[in-house]
């Protein structure tokens, strides 16, 4: 066969190629004397009219009986069913596609295959015009809203445009199958190098598209929830620092004006004043520290013995000043609870200041706040008690009530908005009352008050089993102690100096931690009764400073009191204190009656 005719006949380069050397002498001979009589070579071959079909040559060698000659006999097999059939097979094989259409570019001619029961038996249906074939599946079969989309794109002559920029071209529809929507992908390439035969496949993506809705809808709803929670921490970022400055500004404010005048009686005001703003700007930010402190599950609760009468003298002088101001009545009913009661008295208090604050707060002038106790069954040892505390103020929409104990929250309406607070108080008060391993429900109506109902279990015991603790501390044993402070800000040695020794202490100061340990090592033995100190601080801090002063070889370095007196206030900061060596941890802003407490208690120890 001469190379034009060679060149016109087969498609291929590398089929045409293996075809010359197929029909080379010395290959021939050389795969003879190998023991290679039988070859076997699929190509692909133009017909007269043009079409392309598989072709299978098949050469077999043999010596001529009797002689010397080697005999070729070729053999030429029309293979195009079997090779389509084998293509289609691997191509089902490696997808998992529904139909496999066969199309001729060239004549827009289409075999429709689909799977058997067996897969290897593929089932044709007779040929097909391209267009008309989709042309009906459109209109039998894909939704109606998909149906002018699926038809700009499934046309051949779109296709084969598609095909001339991509190897492929892909998209997706949706159809409908015994009242089932269903989302099948259509893929179409070209076979051929010559870009004559194109195979469309199309398989069911449905659970696919469902599973991809599904994680897009979870991803969705985690978004919404992140920008929520970013739209509330950027409002509660925006209050506090409206609260914080507002008393930061009435601080400022009256402390100039203080150092203006010389009337005594007006300057107790402004200090009274101060003193007011300075303890509202400390509870904001224990709120926030609190949080903290929850969320991170590093509450601690110290339990002791605590009576009705102290609870209510605390409610008296924290509470009571708030209601009267706007002249709300207030009923206190805990007739049902005869004993005292173990309990973090700290915690237990923070929760009911806290609901009894925001009642009255939230409630207008002239209105009604109850705190009402009802008795529970008992859960074991503990006696169950409901703490009911109402109000007919403004009351909460149903939609803040979903979000009631989230952090940050804070409904804003007409009367709440110059109203100041954390946001973080109820979600401080939900946490701490499951600590306790009780559960707060909450009941409003928005401008009808507002009802939350505590459950609390408690150990009980007889008020005379032991002593009530007195709020007043027996100060008289600070007269003569000798005190090492520890503290490099100046107006804090000042404060604390003043308040020390106004208590009759002898105080010496260090301003590192460095200067501490050296004061402590040239000190007689015993000439300091107790050591307070600050964390942070150049040089050596206090953590190192309590290490190297318990390490000294001298009986009062192993004995004598220790106190962190920080603005670190985590429970890791309280750990890393008393890992250190510390016996107690005080928490800036320093108030002077904590700091006495806590001296006389670490003295008796």
């Amino acid at each position: 066969m001469g190379r034009n005719a060679l060149d016109i006949l087969l498609i291929d380069d590398e089929e045409r190629s293996a075809f010359r050397q197929m029909h080379d002498i010395d290959w021939l001979l050389e795969k003879y004397e190998r023991a290679e009589t039988e070859l076997s070579l699929d190509y692909r071959r133009r017909l007269k009219n043009g079409d392309i079909i598989w072709v299978r040559n098949i050469l077999r060698m043999m010596r001529e009986p009797g002689g010397t000659h080697i005999l070729l006999f070729e053999y030429c097999y029309n293979i195009e069913k079997e090779k389509t059939t084998e293509i289609l097979y691997n191509t089902f094989i490696m997808e998992s596609y529904d139909y496999v259409i066969h199309i001729n570019a060239r004549n827009q001619n289409c075999m429709i295959y689909m799977k058997a029961n067996d897969t290897r038996d593929l089932q044709s249906s007779k040929v097909y015009d391209s267009d008309t074939f989709f042309i009906k599946l459109i209109a039998d079969y894909v939704h109606p809203e998909d149906r002018s989309t699926t038809m700009a794109n499934i046309r051949l002559e779109q296709i084969k445009q598609n095909l001339q920029s991509n190897d492929r071209f892909q998209f997706s529809f949706r159809i409908i199958l015994k009242d089932e929507i269903l989302v099948k992908k259509l893929i179409a390439y070209y076979l051929d190098r010559r870009r004559e035969i194109i195979i469309v496949t199309l398989e069911d993506i449905t659970q696919i598209m469902q599973e991809e809705a599904e994680k897009n809808a979870l991803l969705e709803a985690a978004v919404n929830e992140a920008n929520k929670a970013n739209r509330a921490k950027s409002d509660f970022l925006s209050r506090m620092s409206h609260d914080m400055r507002t008393p930061m500004n009435a601080i400022i404010g009256l402390v100039d004006l203080a150092k203006e005048i010389n009337n005594p009686s007006e300057t107790r005001e402004y200090l009274y004043n101060i003193d007011a703003s300075s303890h509202f700007l400390l509870g904001l930010i224990n709120d926030v520290l609190d949080l903290s402190r929850i969320e991170n599950g590093k509450i601690e609760l110290w339990e002791e013995p605590f009576s009705i009468e102290e609870f209510q003298k605390g409610i008296r002088t924290v509470i009571k000043p708030l209601l009267d101001a706007k002249n709300i009545s207030f009923v206190f009913d805990m007739s049902c609870a005869k004993s005292d009661i173990l309990v973090d008295k700290l915690r237990f208090n923070q929760i009911f200041y806290n609901l009894l604050s925001n009642a009255a707060k939230y409630t207008q002038n002239g209105g009604k706040v109850e705190l009402i106790a009802q008795r529970l069954k008992k859960r074991g040892q503990k006696n169950g008690i409901r703490f009911i505390i109402r109000d007919n103020g403004i009351g909460m929409s149903e939609q803040f009530m979903a979000l009631l104990f989230n952090p940050f929250s804070q409904e804003r309406t007409t009367f709440t908005r110059e109203l100041q607070g954390s946001g973080l108080g109820l979600t401080i008060v939900k946490n701490l009352v499951e600590a306790m391993g009780g559960s707060i429900k909450v009941n409003s109506e928005l401008g009808k008050g507002s009802e939350f109902i505590v459950d609390l279990y408690l150990v009980e015991i007889d008020s005379a089993s032991h002593i009530e603790q007195q709020d007043s501390t027996n100060e008289e044993v600070l007269q003569g102690l000798r005190i090492l402070l520890v503290e490099d800000n100046e107006i804090n040695i000042m404060v604390a100096k003043k308040m020390l020794m106004r208590k009759g202490c002898i105080v010496n100061v260090a301003r590192n931690g460095e200067e501490a340990v050296n004061q402590f090592m040239i000190s007689a033995i015993g000439e300091f009764d107790c050591v307070l100190m600050d964390i942070r601080m150049p040089l050596m801090d206090g953590l190192e400073a309590t290490r190297k002063i318990r390490a000294l070889d001298r009986d009062d370095a192993v004995h004598i009191p220790i106190v962190a007196m920080t603005a670190d206030a985590f429970l890791d900061d309280m750990n890393r204190t008393r890992d250190a060596g510390m016996n107690a941890h005080i928490t800036k802003l320093i108030e002077s009656n904590v700091l006495f407490k806590t001296i006389i208690q670490c003295m008796q120890q």
